[in-house]
């Protein structure tokens, strides 16, 4: 592969947001919308390699679709991170950990089905970021029930 097919390949990994460089940029479709699309409306880009540990979970919550959770991090140096753990239970009522979307981390976003979420890929660099930014902060007790819950539906599948 040369060197310009790589370069494309990386940009289309990005875009598609599976690639080894997570960056939760964009433009909130309400900016859009409202026609602010200039450099202000623009987000800096949070690479999960970037976030610094310990990081502190500042909302924690659970939709009533299974159990999937909803938070947002702040990390050390005070970037925040919206994030998801899909649990949704399956429209045949099947067992949650066969839906095939089960224990996938989102980011950028609340909920999985959110434009803006980011699918992390299971076992993926940008999973072991964010995995290993919760278990570099032992004393919150919100990350750690991320981390139990996140782990419970691993065991699963």
């Amino acid at each position: 592969m040369n060197r310009t097919s790589a370069l494309s390949r990386v940009t289309w990994i990005r875009r598609t947001a599976v690639g080894l460089i997570l960056a939760a940029t964009g433009l909130p479709a309400a900016d859009v919308a409202a026609g602010n699309t200039g450099p202000a409306a623009l987000r800096a880009p949070i690479v999960l390699a970037d976030m610094v540990a310990p990081v502190a979970v500042l909302e924690l919550d659970f939709y009533r679709d299974g159990g999937t959770l909803t938070g947002r991090l702040r990390d050390a140096s005070g970037r925040h991170l919206s994030f998801c753990v899909d649990r949704r239970l399956r429209p045949d009522g099947a067992d949650l950990a066969a839906a095939p979307t089960a224990g996938i981390i989102y980011v950028d976003a609340p909920y999985p089905t959110d434009p803006r979420a980011v699918p992390l890929a299971h076992d993926g660099v940008e999973e072991s970021a964010f995995i290993a930014l919760l278990e570099g902060s032992p004393d919150d007790a919100a990350a750690q029930q991320v981390l139990a819950s996140w782990r419970e539906i691993r065991r699963c599948r």
